[in-house]
């Protein structure tokens, strides 16, 4: 591989680093502030909607911009990526959302304080089990993940207009539907990092599997119901 092309690939999954920083440390800080009751869900809608779209839109030239291991992973299985290039994909947005908690640090420390003491340190979302149940957060997860993954796969091609403001709408309009169940992740990075830095863990089943699996669905659905085109090849070095 020439060094053109070895620049390309960092430029590729650096974006996929900061894309997903990015995503968990606005998210938490919605999160945060809505436990403050100074957000509420069309509030955080509003911020990551836009957050999405805007770094779709940036590193759109340079990546997928999945910014989320359960995008990445239909990309994989619907053949629009390789298994070698999403792993690393994966392992850049891992490192990205656990830097993205580190500077939620920044955060002043009665908020932080406040929202661990409610259960949802550094932001990390948790299903409203006093009023659903498993299967119901279950179900939030996957359908909006679903729905973002179908964006996606059938915008990829598009343009990064469309591309980004379609997704960034599919993700707010997602949140707004589905924030009273289980806080509008639809990321399992977006979970895992902060869960994991709190050691907050016991709602992994909901966050780290309806993703993947709603994530695949609309990946697939997009795939063989629609018909999609095919992968898309290596962008010129």
């Amino acid at each position: 591989m020439n060094r053109k092309s070895d620049q390309h690939t960092f430029k590729e999954y650096f974006a996929e680093f900061l894309g997903t920083m990015a995503i968990t440390f606005f998210g938490g800080w919605a999160s945060i502030l809505a436990i403050a009751n100074r957000y509420d869900a069309f509030g955080t809608a509003l911020v990551l909607g836009s957050v999405l779209a805007v770094f779709t839109w940036i590193s759109f030239s340079s990546s997928k911009c999945h910014f989320n291991p359960a995008l990445t992973l239909g990309g994989i299985i619907s053949g629009q990526l390789s298994a070698m290039k999403g792993g690393i994909y994966m392992v850049s947005q891992f490192l990205g959302a656990f830097v993205g908690v580190l500077c939620l640090q920044t955060v002043p420390a009665t908020l932080l304080s406040g929202a661990a003491t409610a259960g949802f340190a550094f932001g990390t979302p948790h299903y409203a089990s006093a009023n659903f149940n498993f299967f119901s957060a279950a179900v939030a997860e996957l359908l909006g993940t679903f729905v973002l993954a179908f964006a996606y796969a059938s915008l990829a091609a598009s343009g990064v207009e469309r591309l980004s403001i379609s997704v960034g709408i599919a993700y707010a309009v997602a949140i707004v539907c589905f924030a009273r169940v289980t806080g509008g992740c639809f990321n399992p990075f977006r979970y895992f990092a902060p869960a994991l830095y709190s050691m907050n863990l016991w709602d992994a089943h909901v966050y780290l599997i309806s993703p993947f699996v709603g994530a695949i669905g609309g990946s697939m659905f997009h795939k063989f119901i629609l018909g999609s085109e095919e992968p898309e090849k290596q962008k010129a070095d």
